[in-house]
């Protein structure tokens, strides 16, 4: 399962290991799983049995907005301005600037690493759990990257700054639309993008992906 955030040295073990149990029971079924992408971009799915397809969601509310987020202090005025600064999740591209926009919101709550946390009463578990629990109350949440490897909770409003990829961006979709209405907001200085999601129209995740997978190609 969500095969396509391996690095190249996992896939090659993971490509031993098969071969491996193979010939010990070349009988064994083994299966590929996947709710976002078509897997054939990742590994040749012919010798699996392969599970994949579009997930339910609810249709969401998509738009684009110009904004040049590696400047904290012009984000967080952008996040004022707007009023989001409730039942709202803000994807960085880096923990640097997840953290710096954290200390402009005093009681935000903040999703990183594990190794990220300052020890103190609480262990890192600890402070992992009690920022999760913020965030699944509406309290405004900054995170990183391993906000969109499977974290399920009811995402009101999602704010993202541009992906590296389509992978990353339909990854971090699929965070919204599980329970509800949600939005999805991705902030960028590219036209063609704006282009694409400036109407504030609702789609379907299948949409969605055709939409991003057009705009990043891998």
């Amino acid at each position: 399962d969500e095969l396509h955030l391996f690095d190249t040295y996992t896939m090659l073990n993971i490509k031993n290991l098969i071969k491996i149990m193979k010939n010990q029971n070349p009988s064994l079924r083994i299966y590929l799983l996947s709710a976002t992408m078509d897997l054939k971009d990742v590994i040749d799915p012919s010798s699996f049995i392969t599970i994949d397809g579009e997930s339910y969601t609810n249709q969401i509310i998509v738009s684009a907005v110009a904004l040049n987020y590696l400047f904290v202090e012009e984000v967080a005025e952008f996040l004022k301005k707007n009023d989001f600064q409730k039942d709202t999740v803000y994807v960085c591209n880096s923990v640097d600037r997840a953290m710096r926009l954290h200390s402009h919101f005093s009681d935000s709550a903040l999703l990183v690493g594990k190794a990220w946390y300052e020890d103190d009463e609480m262990t890192r578990d600890e402070q992992i759990k009690r920022n999760l629990d913020k965030c699944k109350e509406g309290y405004l949440t900054f995170a990183t990257t391993v906000f969109r490897q499977g974290i399920d909770i009811d995402v009101k409003r999602l704010v993202v700054e541009e992906p590296m990829n389509s992978q990353d961006a339909i990854q971090t979709f699929g965070r919204c639309g599980r329970h509800g209405q949600s939005e999805f907001i991705l902030l960028t200085n590219k036209s063609q993008i704006l282009d694409a999601l400036n109407s504030d129209k609702q789609v379907s995740r299948g949409e969605f992906e055709s939409i991003l997978s057009d705009l990043f190609k891998p």
